[in-house]
């Protein structure tokens, strides 16, 4: 993924049945350059991941994975860091040493285009396995997947995210490459990508340690070759800063519409206008802009 904010690189390699067993064995390396969070510095990662997965029927399975990842902020050029708002240069550099657990259960009757069945999982991770940063971090989440009228699809997706720090990691001491974040086309659409939820300066989010993304769609085809479906959607997000709190007061919410077309196997593209219904917010007695109308991504949020 090679873009003007982001950059990743990944190599995957996965081997099912392993030793002719129900086991899946994968191994991932990846480096990522994300400029997308402030205009003054860019979060640079890379390391790699190696998973176990067992496959217990058609529809569970669970798995355990290792990952290590080296994290750091670079300053970006006529940047001054003795002047500048933002994180913490030293303690976002370190070395990410963590393992965690993860159930999957998935019914969805297809995978690429689902219409009847719900998707869940749970995965909790553990870091401080050596390393520079001890937390842990837990993830659960779900999709419903429900036909409304004959070729009417309706989705359900809901997202809750927890970070806590322990020994002699602080809050403040999350990196921010380990942190939450919420907005832009792919988690509450009609708002600025990461703007969500705590920030430095008016246009740079903090990210938290506590996350909930609520997602409702409904989705119509309107043309069969090429596939072309339109939507209708509301979203919602918070972002705290504080360990296992989701304030409900707090949501920011949007509805909207928009159009997906899949005009390349497995790959929707997907574009839209969302209206949030916090469009501004005060920051430091000054009134700051955190919406963004039109949106356009490659894939999509379910």
């Amino acid at each position: 993924n090679l873009g003007d904010k982001v950059t990743d690189y990944t190599v995957k390699w996965t081997k099912p049945h392993f030793l002719n067993t129900p086991w899946i064995l994968g191994v991932k390396l990846d480096k990522s350059i994300n400029k997308a969070l402030s205009k003054d510095y860019s979060v640079d990662t890379y390391g790699g991941n190696i998973s176990t997965t067992y496959i217990l029927n058609d529809k569970l399975k669970y798995g355990m994975y290792y990952r290590g990842s080296q994290t750091s902020l670079s300053l970006r050029k006529k940047t001054s860091s003795s002047n500048r708002l933002g994180p913490d240069l030293d303690s976002n550099k370190g070395f990410v040493s963590a393992a965690g657990l993860n159930v999957l259960y998935d019914s969805i009757d297809n995978p690429r285009k689902p219409t009847m069945g719900i998707r869940s999982s749970l995965n909790f991770e553990l870091s401080g396995l050596g390393g520079t940063y001890q937390f842990t971090k837990l993830t659960a989440s779900g999709s419903i997947y429900r036909l409304l009228t004959k070729k009417g699809v309706l989705k359900v997706r809901a997202e809750a995210k927890f970070i806590k720090p322990f020994g002699t990691t602080t809050a403040q001491g999350i990196p921010v490459s380990e942190r939450f974040f919420l907005g832009g086309e792919t988690t509450v659409r009609g708002y600025k990508p990461f703007i969500i939820g705590p920030k430095f300066s008016p246009t740079e989010p903090q990210g938290g340690l506590s996350s909930l993304l609520l997602t409702e769609e409904f989705q119509y085809p309107l043309i069969s070759q090429p596939c072309i479906n339109a939507f209708v959607f509301l979203d919602s997000g918070f972002i705290g800063i504080e360990e296992h709190t989701i304030r409900l007061k707090d949501l920011c919410s949007s509805a909207g519409f928009g159009l997906r077309f899949d005009m390349m196997n497995n790959v929707p593209i997907m574009l839209g206008w969302g209206w949030p219904f916090r469009p501004t917010e005060i920051l430091n007695n000054e009134k700051i802009d955190v919406s963004q109308r039109f949106f356009f991504a490659l894939g999509g949020v379910f």
